[in-house]
C-alpha cells in the first residue's frame, strides 16, 4: 500500500513539473524569469521551514507528579501503568 501512495505521489509531481515547465516554455519572455525565480525562491524556502520545523526536538516527560508534599507521585514506564496508577489514585478513599 505505501509502494503504491509513494509511486503515485512521485508520479503526481512529475506531471506538475511537466505542466510546469511547458508553461514556462510556451509563454517565455524577459519579464516572466523575475516571477518564476521568485516562485522558485519562495517555494523553496517554504519547503525547508516546513522540513526544519517538522525536525523541532521533543521531549517526553516520564514521572507525573500528583501532589506537592511527595505521596502519591507515580513514574509510570508504560501507557498501561499510567493508566493503573491514575485508576488508583481516583478510587483512593
Amino acid at each position: 500500500m505505501a509502494t503504491i501512495i509513494f509511486a503515485t505521489a512521485i508520479g503526481g509531481f512529475v506531471l506538475l513539473l511537466a505542466a510546469t515547465i511547458t508553461l514556462v516554455v510556451l509563454n517565455w519572455s524577459e519579464k516572466t524569469l523575475a516571477p518564476v525565480l521568485s516562485i522558485a525562491l519562495v517555494g523553496t524556502a517554504t519547503t525547508l521551514a516546513t522540513v526544519l520545523l517538522s525536525l523541532k526536538e521533543s521531549t517526553l516527560e516520564s514521572a507525573f507528579a500528583t501532589s506537592k508534599n511527595g505521596k502519591d507521585t507515580i513514574k509510570p514506564r508504560t501507557l498501561r501503568k499510567l493508566t493503573m496508577a491514575i485508576h488508583e489514585l481516583q478510587n483512593k478513599p
